[in-house]
């Protein structure tokens, strides 16, 4: 069924949208916790984490100086003191803003003046609905790129499932984010894409790289839609009850024991 609505630079992130199109973002809540995120779309609240703002002050200043300047405005009280100076974790993201200006191959593939930045594409994956908003695009070469802040460029976690330490791009499922937006753009041009990544940490003297997304990751993060999306559908639908992951912040603030368990339970969940 065709959305309702049509998707904007206006109406992109509001909750109306969210309810009508599937994302990457959402998704990939889903998936943690499904009862989290279904409380969290249907009672939704501004989430103002400095991580957030940080990246999201980054990703301004490249998108357009009206953008960065509309960003400045809207979180003038996070971003500065009360004295007008800026707050430390500010200071970094210029200064990371400023490496990335130094990057030959930033300014080349990403900083395009042929590319069109923060770009919405929309499509059907799977018989759904999907959005996605892409950082930089040149579709008459046929790549996109997207800019990631990171704390540590060589940082790695401990995957449980894998038992194995993965790169901070596979941990944060970004290789699903980047398959949407590659299927939705073929989808729409009818050519190939190739996904280019820009990272920049958060360290004093940051750190930037570029990789290039392979074609492993990109079906991983298809397969993960295809196998999970028509559950995720019946929990939107009211369809099938959502499951708690146990572990999150809305698990544990809402967690009510109904018996009495085994001293031995503890930590086997």
């Amino acid at each position: 069924m065709p959305p309702k609505q049509a998707l904007t630079y206006s109406n992109y992130y509001s909750n109306e949208t969210d309810k009508q199109y599937l994302s990457a973002t959402w998704f990939k809540k889903f998936m943690a916790c499904e009862a989290s995120a279904l409380f969290e779309l249907q009672n939704p609240t501004e989430i103002k984490s400095i991580p957030m703002l940080v990246g999201n002050y980054v990703h301004s200043y490249f998108e357009s100086k009206e953008a960065h300047e509309k960003f400045i405005a809207d979180h003038e009280k996070d971003i500065k003191t009360r004295s007008g100076t800026k707050r430390a974790d500010f200071k970094k993201a210029d200064r990371m803003i400023e490496r990335l200006e130094s990057t030959d191959l930033f300014n080349f593939i990403y900083n395009n003046p042929d590319n069109e930045k923060e770009s919405i594409v929309t499509g059907e994956l799977f018989g759904a609905n999907w959005k996605g908003k892409i950082d930089s695009l040149n579709v008459e070469k046929g790549y996109f790129c997207d800019l990631k802040t990171t704390s540590r460029i060589d940082n790695t976690f401990w995957n449980p499932e894998e038992r194995m330490r993965v790169p901070w791009f596979d941990e944060y499922g970004y290789g699903l984010q980047m398959a949407v937006y590659k299927k939705l753009l073929q989808l729409k041009y009818h050519k190939p894409f190739n996904c280019y990544i820009f990272a920049v940490d958060k360290t004093d003297i940051p750190a930037v790289d570029a990789f290039q997304v392979d074609q492993q990751r990109f079906e991983d993060g298809m397969a993960k839609i295809e196998e999970y999306q028509p559950r995720l559908l019946q929990v939107l639908a009211g369809e099938t009850e959502s499951r708690r992951c146990g572990h999150c912040d809305y698990c544990k603030e809402t967690y009510q024991p109904t018996s009495f368990k085994s001293i031995d339970d503890i930590g086997s969940d």
